[in-house]
């Protein structure tokens, strides 16, 4: 008796489909995922970091809480990049005493750094900085369904924050009210 050959290769197609399907849920959409995350951090820095660089220039210190918190100008632009949600956004200022080496204070309120600290006061010469922090979280390109709880990166927003420092510029003093632009 003489057998026929079955030829089975449409098994084989159909076992690697399953195969295939397996592989992009579980290893090349984590990966993505993975991928974007970074490169939408690299983004929300980078405009942190310009955006710092505008607001050490500004005329006075009241200029620059108002393009942070009335404007909310950082807000809008790190909201613009794709999958970032900004929770809060903090602006102070960091003054380091060159007189005094480790001393140093940080004011995040207009018009309250003390006269000690003041361009002519007791703790000079300082170094002034203006600081900026934006807390945020940064959603995964693809949100795969929870199991359990959220895993950062791949089903759940990675929340962060990104801080971002400049040597504030104006150390003048305004001629109508006599105050530091570092004070007004």
């Amino acid at each position: 008796m003489i057998r026929a050959k079955t030829r089975k290769k449409g098994q084989q197609l159909a076992d690697f489909s399953v195969a295939f399907g397996f592989f992009i849920i579980f290893v090349v959409l984590p990966l993505i995922n993975l991928g974007v995350v970074p490169v939408r951090f690299l983004m929300a820095q980078s405009s942190v970091g310009s955006f710092i660089k505008q607001l050490s220039l500004c005329e006075s210190m009241s200029e620059a809480f108002k393009k942070v918190k009335a404007d909310n100008e950082i807000e809008k632009m790190l909201n613009s990049i794709g999958g970032t949600h900004v929770k809060s956004v903090r602006l102070a200022i960091v003054i380091n005493s060159q007189k005094k080496l480790g001393n140093q204070t940080e004011v995040d309120k207009q018009r309250s750094i003390p006269k000690t600290w003041l361009p002519d006061g007791e703790n000079c010469p300082c170094q002034y900085m203006i600081k900026l922090s934006a807390d945020m979280e940064i959603e995964p390109l693809i949100t795969l369904p929870k199991v359990g709880g959220g895993i950062p990166g791949l089903n759940a927003p990675f929340a962060l924050t990104i801080t971002n420092i400049a040597p504030w510029e104006n150390l003048g003093v305004n001629p109508a009210t006599q105050q530091y632009f570092l004070n007004e």
